[in-house]
């Protein structure tokens, strides 16, 4: 699908414009993916195959837990052998800030590239909290992705 002409209201949802491809997934509070959303996720990537166009691939997800990669059944590392077939791509990984020692930081936003792989993960909350940042993204009309992070 093209830009998406109604509200978001949840689930899982595809779309693109231009250069991007957007994934909005709904994983459960522990990361993981039902087998109708890993179904949905595979059609997503084929779909993605057939779009020579895409520069960069944003997968946006709440409860995505990039940060602990101890649970082997995280949704996270389905995600990342399957982005192993687009190493041509740009990923960015966008979810809310689950890190483990999350209390103690002094911001609520965090990003983090792998150079092997061309993933940047990045994760913000908004939780009523000094802390709280939001996080914007913004595309050039060559294709480059700058991030930010804004106090609230």
């Amino acid at each position: 699908d093209t830009i998406p002409e109604k509200y978001f209201k949840g689930g899982f949802q595809t779309f693109f414009k231009h250069s991007e491809y957007f994934i909005l997934l709904d994983v459960d509070q522990r990361s993981h993916l039902n087998i109708d959303q890993q179904l949905r996720l595979y059609t997503a990537f084929l779909r993605l195959e057939k779009l020579p166009q895409i520069k960069n691939l944003f997968i946006v997800a709440h409860d995505l837990d990039w940060q602990n990669t101890d649970d082997p059944t995280n949704a996270i590392h389905m995600i990342e052998r399957k982005l192993k077939e687009f190493p041509y791509l740009n990923v960015y990984i966008v979810t809310a800030n689950h890190h483990p020692r999350l209390a103690s930081q002094k911001t609520w936003f965090e990003s983090q590239v792998n150079m092997k792989t061309n993933i940047t993960y990045i994760s913000g909350l908004v939780a009523g909290s000094e802390r709280d940042m939001a996080i914007q993204i913004r595309i050039d009309e060559n294709g480059k992705v700058k991030i930010n992070a804004l106090e609230l």
